[in-house]
């Protein structure tokens, strides 16, 4: 009989410290639940503050392009945008026949680093094919595309965001090398301009030039078509010129190789650039990222 009371009492007891712990247990699951619901509230909150920021910042450089293209396009070859879908992307390109430049800005976003570079060089395409087809139909901006990846460089910046990647590019093109036969107020005949050249020889006698470290040179309105930004660090280390006392110095200079273009300087401004007709800078700009400037193969004739 009393092993019997015994063994009622304690499963009474088992009963109760059961019953209490699996209270517990509820409790904390309760707390746990409430704790997880409150991050994941956090979560969404942080994630929606930080895409409108992501929007507002998107919507202010829209409107800083805006401003700083009001100015009515003598071509008429000016787009700007926010793209009607989910890479809310934000992209212009300008046309500027007097400078002989197509300039193409954009901001894209995407979930991964691969997919956000890849959006921004294809948002980028898409405006230069605007372009081409506004200057020329009949083009279907064929020449948008044959724009390669590695051209972009640096010019495309990557920021991580909560829910992805952030891009921003930014890249200017001479017309020649991107747009077909210039139209508008602007437009000039076509003509080939030729790009085997093997150098450049700038002839700059008669001008009271000397040689320097850095020399620059543009066109006579104000384009720099040779300069720090045209050549590669590797070769700029052997400096970014030869210079020599005589043409024919220059012409047989292991650089020249066999077809050097020689353009003359018309004179030396004030800030020491050598200043050349633009006609001749169009050519030289026609050759902007080829081996003849990037590896510094340019030669100054002075006195």
């Amino acid at each position: 009989m009393k092993k019997q009371l015994h063994f009622i009492f304690v499963l009474i007891m088992s009963i109760a410290v059961s019953s209490e712990t699996f209270e517990e247990f509820q409790k904390k699951q309760r707390e746990g639940t409430k704790t997880e619901q409150q991050s994941f509230k956090d979560y969404e909150k942080n994630s929606k503050q930080e895409f409108s920021a992501f929007v507002r910042e998107q919507e202010a450089a829209l409107k800083a392009w805006q401003a700083e293209y009001s100015e009515p396009s003598k071509s008429g070859l000016r787009s700007i945008s926010i793209a009607q879908n989910s890479s809310n992307s934000v992209s212009m390109h300008d046309v500027n026949y007097t400078k002989g430049t197509l300039t193409v800005k954009s901001v894209v976003s995407a979930k991964t680093k691969q997919e956000v570079v890849q959006e921004a060089v294809n948002t980028v395409r898409s405006e230069i094919s605007k372009a081409a087809n506004s200057a020329d139909p009949e083009s279907k901006g064929a020449a948008a595309l044959e724009i390669p990846l590695e051209e972009f460089g640096k010019t495309i910046k990557v920021k991580q965001v909560d829910k992805g990647f952030v891009a921003s590019v930014e890249i200017e093109k001479p017309i020649a090398k991107v747009l077909p036969v210039p139209v508008g107020e602007a437009a000039k005949p076509s003509r080939p301009i030729r790009t085997d050249y093997t150098s450049l020889i700038i002839d700059a006698r008669g001008l009271s030039a000397k040689a320097c470290l850095i020399p620059m040179v543009q066109s006579a309105s104000g384009k720099v078509v040779y300069g720090p930004k045209e050549v590669s660090k590797e070769s700029a280390v052997n400096g970014m010129a030869v210079w020599v006392d005589k043409i024919e110095s220059a012409k047989i200079s292991v650089k020249a190789g066999t077809a050097p273009l020689l353009v003359k300087a018309e004179k030396v401004n004030e800030s020491k650039r050598f200043v050349i007709a633009d006609d001749s800078a169009e050519v030289i700009s026609a050759l902007s990222g080829s081996s003849v400037l990037r590896d510094c193969k340019v030669i100054f004739v002075v006195d």
